[in-house]
């Protein structure tokens, strides 16, 4: 029953603006991710099973389907087999390229962060996930035709 009431309970703060906010197919932007404890007495844990999922990716390539703490750099590769409280986080940057045949107006990418989380006072760690996800707008675009020589 702990559980199931804990798995309600939103550990993180999450906030993810894309960079720039507006776009033309075929350029190249960035995700730029920040995430914070939002609950007193709990630590988030780096490894494992740190992740982000890009779940609906809406006009959007990325490299992967998912993205580690190391892929990241949230933590250094010394630190790559140990599991540790992170006290801060630093903003995670996920970069991507428009799909040349995006539609114009406001497009929503799905993403869902996995994580475990641990209380400080309490003898408890749960390995849980948590959705999140950002908006951004595809501009009017003409392409200038070709002309043949």
């Amino acid at each position: 029953m702990i559980l199931a009431v804990l798995s309600l309970i939103t550990f993180l703060r999450i906030d993810a603006k894309p960079f720039p906010y507006e776009f033309v197919p075929g350029e190249k932007g960035k995700v730029n991710i920040y995430i914070a404890v939002s609950t007193r007495n709990v630590q988030l844990y780096s490894l494992p099973p740190f992740k982000i999922y890009i779940k609906n990716k809406d006009s959007l390539n990325f490299s992967k389907d998912f993205y580690t703490a190391y892929d990241l750099k949230a933590i250094k590769e010394r630190e790559n087999r140990v599991s540790k409280p992170l006290k801060s986080l630093p903003p995670l940057t996920i970069p991507f390229t428009v799909d040349e045949n995006a539609s114009p107006g406001t497009h929503r990418v799905e993403c869902e962060i996995e994580f475990l989380i641990c209380s400080t006072t309490k003898k408890w760690c749960m390995k849980t996930k948590q959705p999140f996800f950002f908006e951004f707008k595809i501009k009017s675009y003409v392409r200038r035709k070709e002309t043949l020589h």
